[in-house]
């Protein structure tokens, strides 16, 4: 692998295939802005190979791919230091032949059988309706326990790192990394909550969205621990809705299919399956 230097460096390879032609079967996209951060931060490297070329995003505990291929009988092998992770996303009912080869090419390399995924969406406002339904009541338990929502300080970043680490519902390849500086900026403009436990200082849960155009992504997790509080997810997610109809953005996020506590609690706030689907690969030791 290749540590990739700049932008146009990155682009030179997509030119490269573009100048040679025919079809590559591509998994997903890295567009520009996410290209600049990796590259930013010195973590997207790449992989030349006979039939087109590999890059790697760094995501510290793994390695998520983005490849362009001709087809092949073989998936390139690939000497990594740390598991692969090869997402693909389609719509439900509509399998496509790249969907097909990349199956057989994950098979073939011996990746563990894909984990899926339903994508759903959110309207702040809706939603936020629904909540409102249920915070009186969660807020009094939070009242109760001793917990309130905020914005977290930067000595407990390793601890929020830590809590996505333990916590059996978010598999390490969920987990996108930020750095100090990324999680000190989003915490200040209200993308990254916390839940603390004020008497102890324990963190009890976050939210942390990501925004991407007009849409912010991410994930909410309570400590396993603390679960049986009740009311930490609701007062969560109030308080990130807010945000976001204040900022006029719409919610999505990725659910696993088998994960059924996180499809009823989504439902039951009103977010929606808008048709897509997920599947990831993850490489076997």
């Amino acid at each position: 692998m290749k540590k990739i230097e700049s932008w146009e460096e990155y682009n030179s390879y997509l030119s490269k295939l573009r100048d040679r032609g025919g079809h590559y079967i591509n998994n997903s996209m890295l567009m520009q802005k996410a290209a600049e951060r990796f590259i930013e931060q010195g973590r997207l490297l790449c992989m030349e190979c006979n039939n087109g070329v590999l890059f790697f995003k760094d995501e510290i505990e793994y390695y998520d791919l983005v490849f362009y291929l001709e087809e092949t009988d073989e998936f390139p092998e690939i000497d990594s230091d740390k598991p692969v992770v090869v997402r693909y996303v389609e719509r439900e009912g509509r399998k496509t032949e790249d969907g097909n080869i990349i199956e057989k090419w994950m098979k073939q390399a011996g990746y563990a059988p894909p984990k899926q995924y339903y994508n759903v969406q959110g309207d702040p406002e809706r939603t936020l309706e629904m909540i409102n339904t249920m915070a009186s009541q969660a807020e009094r338990f939070l009242k109760r326990f001793g917990i309130e929502i905020g914005a977290p300080d930067r000595s407990m970043f390793e601890n929020i790192r830590k809590m996505q680490y333990e916590i059996a519902s978010i598999p390490f390849f969920d987990i996108e990394y930020r750095t100090d500086e990324e999680m000190e900026e989003d915490a200040q403009n209200g993308y990254l909550l916390v839940a603390v436990n004020q008497k102890t200082g324990e963190l009890c849960g976050a939210n942390y969205s990501v925004l991407s155009g007009r849409y912010v992504t991410g994930w909410l997790a309570v400590r396993d621990d603390f679960r049986g509080i009740p009311g930490i997810s609701i007062c969560l997610h109030k308080k990130a809705m807010e945000r976001d109809l204040q900022n006029g953005h719409k919610k999505k996020t990725w659910i696993a299919v088998d994960n059924k506590e996180s499809i009823d609690y989504h439902k039951r706030i009103g977010y929606e399956y808008v048709g897509a689907k997920m599947y990831v690969w993850v490489s076997c030791d």
